[in-house]
């Protein structure tokens, strides 16, 4: 049985691509203008000025691209 070379764990495999986590980055940030726009359409719908505070939409939607990003570039880092 041949022994596999084992690569250091800081060398990313050689499948392993930036873009994934970046894709996964703009999706969440597209994600969050839709539920902004629907958050803003819900208001306008109901008569309140606002459901949720359109700052606090962007800052979890910004927070949760972050995350997810590092996420899909972590899972990414040995797949091969």
């Amino acid at each position: 049985m041949a022994k596999q070379e084992m690569i250091p764990w800081y060398k990313p495999s050689p499948g392993f691509k930036v873009t994934d986590g970046l894709k996964e980055f703009s999706i969440v940030i597209f994600l969050t203008f839709v539920a902004g726009g629907l958050n803003a359409l819900i208001a306008l719908i109901e008569g309140n000025p606002e459901i949720i505070p359109p700052e606090y939409i962007a800052f979890t939607g910004l927070i949760l691209a972050v995350l997810h990003t590092l996420y899909t570039i972590v899972t990414n880092w040995r797949k091969q």
